[in-house]
């Protein structure tokens, strides 16, 4: 998760993951085929990828090139200026260089978010639900600022 784990119990109501979007997609976590055949990507959204407050975080005032997606300065009253992707590009094809389907979500680049993260607000945690690729494909997420991936490992090495 891209936030820590709350202590104790934790649950969720499956309802609140659902997608209605007649014309475009939809997910319903209470149908098992669609809970099965999809995973779940959490970001956080209100957090710059680059700032000119952070000397560590590679902010330049020229932006940064990608691909396949647009960069974003923007900035509040002349104090403070911020970069980020305008979208998390994700592909899904057998190779590299055959991919079948491109998707993206769109990424925060509203300047007062991000002052009101860097002066204290809480990260905002985002969930999106996305398809399994499919038996032979991969899918590949452009980490296009810093990212926290959690991987499972089986400790006792018999898996």
């Amino acid at each position: 998760m891209a936030l820590a784990y709350p202590e104790g119990e934790c649950f969720f109501v499956r309802n609140g993951l659902r997608a209605r979007r007649a014309t475009h997609y939809s997910y319903d976590a209470n149908r098992p085929d669609h809970f099965k055949n999809h995973m779940m990507v959490e970001y956080i959204w209100n957090r710059p990828a680059h700032s000119s407050w952070d000397e560590g975080s590679g902010y330049n005032s020229r932006g940064h090139d990608h691909p396949r997606t647009a960069y974003t300065i923007t900035r509040v009253l002349l104090r403070s200026h911020h970069g980020g992707f305008n979208y998390l590009p994700i592909s899904y094809g057998a190779s590299e260089s055959n991919i079948r389907t491109r998707v993206q979500h769109e990424l925060c680049t509203h300047p007062r978010t991000f002052d009101d993260w860097w002066y204290g607000a809480s990260d905002e945690s985002w969930f999106m639900h996305m398809p399994m690729p499919q038996i032979g494909e991969w899918i590949w997420i452009d980490a296009s600022y810093s990212a926290h991936l959690e991987v499972s490992e089986n400790k006792k090495g018999n898996d």
